[in-house]
């Protein structure tokens, strides 16, 4: 079973497996996978049709649009906190 904040906005056609942590405030993108045992922290944004592999951590404020993340060497946009983005 997975956890998943009342607060956080999930779009359609997303898979979210087991064991996952999406904590409040966190927006995904349709058609994205959230594979098992990912934690997503407070005010992570996550465009459409990404793919987020087994075990990865996604810290706030990042925004992710289409792509894989397999391991911690990323290159990652931060944002503020206070710009909108749009999914």
């Amino acid at each position: 079973m997975a956890h998943i904040d009342p607060k956080s906005t999930i779009g359609k056609n997303v898979q979210i497996d087991p064991f996952t942590m999406i904590h409040e405030n966190v927006e995904i993108g349709e058609g994205t996978w959230i594979g098992p045992n990912v934690t997503i922290f407070p005010g992570a944004r996550i465009g459409k049709n990404c793919k987020i592999f087994p075990g990865a951590v996604i810290a706030a404020f990042l925004k992710i649009s289409s792509f894989k993340v397999k391991s911690l060497r990323l290159s990652l946009e931060i944002i503020r906190p206070s710009e909108n983005v749009s999914l």
